[in-house]
């Protein structure tokens, strides 16, 4: 598999498959940061293909941050499912080079979060509540066509939305589809 991984790495590529979570966007982040380094490489772009049903929300805005950091235009295509923090990703790619395979699936929701403890360690956790919801909004606001309003009313309603990818071309979400 390294040896796969090293193959496409020479050409521009990574693959981020699975769960976002803190070693797949360690592994992205250094791959990111690598190729965005190089300046002998065969490639004007760094290509990301993601498959990913989400994950941890603040590990998901690590390689978001990573992404928008390179100086290289990061090329996202998503394939199989971009849902949750994948879809965040997706979005955060190059604008007119976010593409999904015909068959992907796409699912954008509030996140969940669960807290337990002392009232005041409660408390304490709805305020970082409130910034992720945020974070959230300005994400999806500043990477797609939709204003902060209708973020919240089509995006991120109380239940789960699963878009077609005409619908996520709609919105700004995606730019095209790999027939």
């Amino acid at each position: 598999m390294a040896e796969a991984s090293d193959k496409l790495k020479k050409q521009g590529t990574i693959l981020l498959c699975g769960k976002i979570d803190l070693e797949n966007v360690k592994t992205a982040s250094i791959d990111l940061l690598e190729l965005d380094g190089k300046t002998d490489g065969d490639y004007d772009h760094i290509s990301l293909i993601l498959n990913s049903p989400g994950g941890g929300c603040r590990e998901g805005f690590m390689l978001i941050d990573i992404i928008e950091l390179c100086k290289m235009p990061v090329h996202i295509t998503g394939l199989g499912i971009c849902a949750s923090m994948g879809l965040m990703i997706l979005c955060s790619g190059t604008k007119g080079h976010r593409r999904v395979t015909k068959n992907t699936s796409l699912l954008c929701h509030q996140y969940s979060w669960s807290s337990e403890g002392k009232r005041h360690e409660i408390i304490s956790d709805r305020k970082q509540q409130d910034i992720l919801q945020q974070r959230f909004i300005d994400h999806l606001a500043r990477h797609t066509k939709l204003n902060k309003k209708k973020v919240e009313k089509i995006l991120l309603p109380e239940s789960d939305v699963w878009l077609t990818t005409a619908e996520a071309i709609e919105y700004g979400i995606i730019d095209g589809v790999i027939a």
